[in-house]
């Protein structure tokens, strides 16, 4: 995910250096954004998820899923 939470630890060059290096790690080819979080909460708070009871809802690039070589 890819929040400001990598500036407490890292410098900006190092920051831009590390991320894109994130993005083969995920089976989507991407990183993922705080928008793609936002998302998910949305549909869930929404009258389309009236019918959701309770789920484990990964929101991860397909992480979860697995990667295949």
């Amino acid at each position: 995910m890819e929040t400001p939470v990598y500036g407490t630890f890292m410098s900006d060059e190092q920051v831009k250096a590390a991320l894109p290096t994130f993005n083969a790690f995920h089976p989507l080819g991407r990183n993922g954004q705080p928008a793609d979080i936002a998302e998910a909460i949305l549909v869930l708070a929404s009258e389309r998820a009236s019918w959701i009871t309770g789920t484990v809802l990964p929101v991860d690039g397909g992480v979860m899923a697995g990667r295949h070589a």
